[in-house]
């Protein structure tokens, strides 16, 4: 087939399928005994010589998802393997899916609470000429928007067992223009592979773009985006420090929102056993006090730690 312009079509059996969208491509099967092999090849000159064709891909089940592209020429292959005999008939349809609404960056989706759930599908997504992209596998992306209404710990999400990567990246100028973006954290690189999760301090203001798609190239389906923050410790910072005065003192505190600042010492020397053996922890959060004594002034803090993984 010629595609006329840059779509995103699917093999699939139309019934019993549990794939949900408006418009793909189908593969039918008269019964269920039948085991069909398909690959979709693209043609250099749009002629039929097997030297000018290129695998763009293949599937052993019955459904394929791929993009095809504008004023390209397309050949597909139904074929059956030497161990199995299928001699059945099929249907074979082609037809477009949709892009979803926040496709491009310029519509992302905007999120207006600081604790909430959001739903959104890969199906039809693209990636925009312009985009920028740490993406091996992935051809979908789409993109959501939020902005700080204040000094907040937050904490980003995957849920209901989807394979993607969870991208975050900072705005400068507040706008969507993909020179303005700078990358804050992405799960790409990490082992998180199901539901990632990372958490970031955001500031009064800031303005977020958050860019989801699939860890695997036909992770094209439903996902759940979570976002839920809280107002940090007031004494989260050393600049903030509460002030210890008089000769003893005794004040509530809590490490509920606390963060590392930057620049902050993120690992500790802590006694483990009775003999005073010591050992190097990790810190992951922490608040500070200081004591004003005569004209020295000194500055401490409390922390919670993770120990090593033995």
């Amino acid at each position: 087939f010629f595609s006329s312009r840059r779509r995103h079509t699917r093999f699939r059996n139309v019934t019993g399928s549990s794939d949900v969208c408006s418009s793909d491509l189908h593969i039918t099967f008269p019964n269920a005994d039948g085991y069909l092999m398909t690959a979709v090849y693209i043609s250099a000159d749009g002629t039929s010589n097997f030297s000018s064709l290129t695998l763009k891909d293949s599937s052993s089940q019955r459904s394929l998802y791929f993009v095809s592209e504008a004023g390209k020429t397309y050949y597909i292959q139904a074929a059956t393997s030497y161990y199995i005999t299928y001699s059945g008939t099929f249907d074979i349809a082609l037809a477009t899916i949709g892009a979803p609404s926040n496709d491009d960056i310029a519509n992302a989706t905007l999120i207006s609470s600081n604790n909430t759930q959001v739903n959104g599908t890969l199906l039809g997504a693209t990636i925009e000429d312009n985009e920028s992209s740490r993406i091996s596998a992935s051809e979908n992306t789409v993109w959501y928007k939020w902005v700080a209404n204040n000094k907040l710990v937050t904490t980003l999400r995957l849920i209901n067992n989807f394979k993607g990567v969870l991208e975050l990246f900072k705005s400068s100028d507040g706008s969507s223009d993909f020179s303005s973006l700078s990358l804050v954290q992405s799960s790409h690189w990490t082992s998180q592979v199901t539901n990632p999760t990372f958490e970031f301090t955001a500031n009064n203001n800031d303005v977020y773009f958050i860019r989801v798609y699939g860890y695997y190239y036909n992770e094209l389906g439903t996902f759940t985006l979570q976002l839920s923050s809280f107002v940090p410790a007031v004494n989260d910072a050393i600049t903030d420090a509460i002030l210890l005065s008089g000769t003893s003192a005794r004040v509530e505190g809590t490490l509920n929102g606390a963060t590392l600042d930057v620049g902050e010492p993120s690992t500790a020397s802590v006694l483990t056993t009775a003999y005073g053996s010591a050992t190097t922890v990790t810190l992951i959060k922490s608040v500070w006090y200081k004591d004003r004594k005569s004209t020295r002034l000194n500055s401490s803090h409390v922390s919670e730690s993770r120990m090593p993984s033995s």
